[in-house]
């Protein structure tokens, strides 16, 4: 360089917008962990307010459970209960303020054949009921019919002498109730207690409960013919679930929604109760299975605001706000320094030694600047063709991941990354597993910038594809991360890499291939010269890499 030359960066921003960029990024990233570790952390305490609930509900169930099977114990040691010993042992049960949300407790006898029914129906209008009809007519050889139904207010006394065998819902539990000797609830059903009428506003689903009674004679007996009536309880699903939110914890209404389904996951068709009309618009959702006497619920719970406020934090804010204001700072910074270099233009002409100095760290620092944005657009573009549903957490995860890596490359000055530190760095998330699940083991080799960054993300893809769904994401599964350098005179020295997955769930390979597969595969072989296989064994992930040694330690072999 001449005195008469002018050094062109002194007028240059463009360093100074790249500040700015690399911080606000790094602002980004910071931002983004805060908030969705402040969404994990309200995910999980509302996971615990839901189960609460269920909890709650199953506990009800199977105390209503104890309860029938009272009432089967009362029976089996009395040689006639009559209609006004079964009220009184109803109304000594307390069934109002002990067992909320049961609309009736019955008695159900179990007729064969229509001799039975005549016979059956003859005998209850001569003792209890003068006009005691069993309907509808007889459809089967079998019937059910109530007998009892305390307390028999207005609702119940529609449901005297109605066969519960006649309906296919009610029929298939009292099968599964005799089958299996144990208690059994049916399908959601509309209560005949219900007024159906057009126009009629308090129709809710509702269920039966029912226990069967046997007759400990005939216990070698096929089981219908040694099943003599039944216990049945009454529920009317909204009442049910009413006492249940005006329960211990009056805050359950105010913070949350909440829809209960009779099937295995949530199906309109088999909605049994719902808070409001709409359960959808809630920052939290949660679904748990019931299984209850035969049967699976499932309880959906979505947030409401009073919960979503009582458990808002500031701390993603702050960290944005305090991201934004640091970035300023160096970005400030950067372009006083070039406005001084400006102004201090025909001074740097004259220090040409400096000058030169200046300018090499200069390009250097655009260089490598260039490269790593070059990296963070690959990673960018190639995330949000494999997974654009989670693109922000992914590529938020990878960017990290190659931060890690050039925080050990900074650290080093640029001269390089020892092996076994890369990897502790981009299994830092796992650090308590390692030296117990996790085993390292290699020599400590240098690599260069370059090979830290292909074997970094490498690492990092693979551990987190051991988090979400292999060795690392139960509580017993092991990975060996293992590193050798093979020298031998008919080949060049070589680096081998193996990443081996033991204990985990059982593996299949996936359907299709996303960005991981291209850092694994083809980033890795075209960064390193080097042959890779990746095999999704059934007791788990193993991957290998093997490269020429001067690929990644050139800086030893100068």
């Amino acid at each position: 360089m001449t005195r008469d030359a002018k050094p062109r960066y002194l007028g240059d921003w463009r360093p100074v917008v790249l500040v700015l960029v690399i911080s606000l990024c790094v602002t980004f990233v910071a931002w983004w962990y805060e908030h969705k570790r402040v969404a994990d952390q309200g995910q999980l305490r509302f996971a615990q307010k839901s189960q609460e609930l269920t909890a709650d509900i199953m506990t009800t169930m199977q105390a209503y459970g104890q309860f029938l099977r009272a009432g089967v114990g009362l029976f089996q040691a009395s040689d006639l209960v009559t209609r006004d010993d079964w009220a009184s042992y109803v109304d000594g049960q307390s069934i109002r303020d002990n067992y909320p949300g049961i609309q009736g407790v019955g008695y159900n006898a179990v007729l064969r054949g229509a001799s039975a029914r005549a016979a059956f129906e003859t005998q209850r209008r001569a003792t209890d009921w003068p006009d005691y009809t069993i309907k509808p007519p007889a459809q089967a050889d079998v019937s059910v019919p109530v007998v009892y139904l305390e307390p028999l207010g207005p609702r119940n006394v529609r449901a005297i002498g109605f066969d519960i065998y006649s309906e296919a819902l009610r029929r298939a539990a009292v099968d599964r109730a005799i089958t299996t000797g144990t208690a059994s609830m049916t399908a959601k059903i509309t209560l005949v207690q219900e007024n159906t009428e057009a126009g009629a506003d308090d129709v809710q689903a509702g269920v039966l409960v029912m226990v069967p009674i046997t007759d400990d004679s005939l216990a070698d007996a096929d089981p219908m013919l040694a099943t003599t009536g039944m216990i049945v309880s009454v529920f009317r699903i909204g009442d049910l679930m009413d006492s249940q939110l005006d329960g211990a914890d009056s805050n359950r209404v105010a913070e949350m929604d909440i829809a209960l389904f009779d099937a295995p996951v949530p199906d309109p068709d088999a909605l049994l109760f719902q808070s409001v009309d709409d359960t959808g618009a809630g920052r939290f959702t949660h679904l748990q299975q019931l299984p209850l006497f035969g049967r699976v619920w499932t309880l959906r719970t979505v947030s409401k605001p009073a919960f979503e406020a009582a458990g808002y934090v500031r701390s993603p804010a702050i960290v944005a706000g305090s991201g934004i204001l640091v970035s300023l700072l160096p970005t400030a910074l950067a372009g006083g320094l070039a406005a001084r270099a400006r102004q201090s233009a025909a001074i740097a002409v004259a220090t040409v030694q400096t000058n030169d100095h200046i300018q090499m760290l200069m390009y250097e620092v655009n260089h490598r600047s260039k490269n790593l944005l070059a990296v963070v657009r690959a990673i960018a573009r190639q995330t949000a063709n494999h997974s654009p549903d989670t693109f922000v957490q992914d590529f938020s995860k990878r960017v990290e991941a190659l931060s890690a890596s050039h925080d050990i490359l900074v650290h080093n000055k640029w001269r390089g990354v020892p092996m076994p530190e890369l990897v502790r760095s981009q299994l830092s998330h796992f650090g308590e597993l390692i030296g117990d699940r996790i085993k390292l083991e290699g020599p400590a080799i240098q690599l260069t910038p370059a090979a830290a960054q292909n074997i970094g993300m490498a690492i990092h893809e693979l551990a987190t594809n051991a988090g979400k769904y292999g060795a690392l994401s139960t509580g017993t599964g092991t990975v060996d991360v293992t590193w050798s350098v093979i020298r031998s005179e008919a080949r060049e020295s070589r680096l081998q890499i193996s990443w081996v997955e033991q204990g985990g769930p059982p593996v299949a390979p996936p359907s299709s291939k996303g960005f991981g597969s291209v850092v694994l595969g083809a980033m890795a072989r075209q960064g390193l010269s080097a042959e890779v296989d990746l095999t999704f064994a059934p007791d788990g992930v193993r991957w290998s890499l093997d490269c020429p040694l001067t690929m990644i330690h050139e800086l030893s072999e100068s």
